[in-house]
């Protein structure tokens, strides 16, 4: 074989290797990318962590530790009033409440002091009122800090023994509550 031919097929097998490299980083990269957002909506949205019992107060005034609901698994959905999506779910809340009456606590939590008012927050309560759901205003961001809420629509789940078993950091669908409550 001359060293022409000999150099041709070491410069195709280079190139070939080199292709393939580049195919494995950027599978490699997808892969790291679709793990770090992808995991709400894979099972593993599913965690066991001991919920912080955070004293709170509802839009009537009453005073609750958190454990104080720990009779019934408790849902805490934070959502702000003028944002569109979260009035979906809230709505798919309701929905799924209707499925599962008296089931569940509901613990709606408005993370906006800034633009929402107390008086805004009754008035949504007294639309979706429910003898299963909670409205609170979170004034002082306490329970947000709490739970480490970064967005909006988060959703927590958290079980009759104060573990949370649930969270999904974005708009959480009735088939997923369904298959982490009730399925599982």
């Amino acid at each position: 074989m001359s060293k022409q031919k000999r150099h041709q097929r070491q410069h195709r097998n280079t190139n070939r290797w080199m292709w393939l490299g580049g195919i494995a980083i950027v599978a490699l990269i997808g892969y790291g990318i679709w793990a770090a957002v992808a995991p709400a909506q894979r099972d593993d949205a599913i965690i066991i962590q001991a919920a912080p019992d955070i004293r709170f107060s509802d839009i009537n005034g009453t005073s609750y530790v958190l454990s104080d609901l720990y009779e019934r698994t408790t849902i805490l959905t934070f959502i702000a009033l003028w944002c569109s999506s979260c009035e979906y779910e809230v709505a798919e809340l309701e929905a799924f409440q209707r499925q599962y009456p008296g089931e569940f606590n509901y613990v709606f939590v408005d993370v906006d002091p800034e633009q929402d008012t107390h008086a805004q927050l009754r008035q949504f309560a007294t639309v979706h009122a429910n003898n299963d759901f909670y409205f609170v205003f979170d004034e002082t961001n306490r329970l947000t800090n709490s739970f480490d809420v970064n967005a909006l629509q988060t959703t927590v789940v958290i079980d009759t023994n104060g573990n949370i078993i649930y969270r999904d950091d974005f708009v959480s669908e009735v088939a997923d509550l369904k298959k982490a409550l009730i399925d599982s």
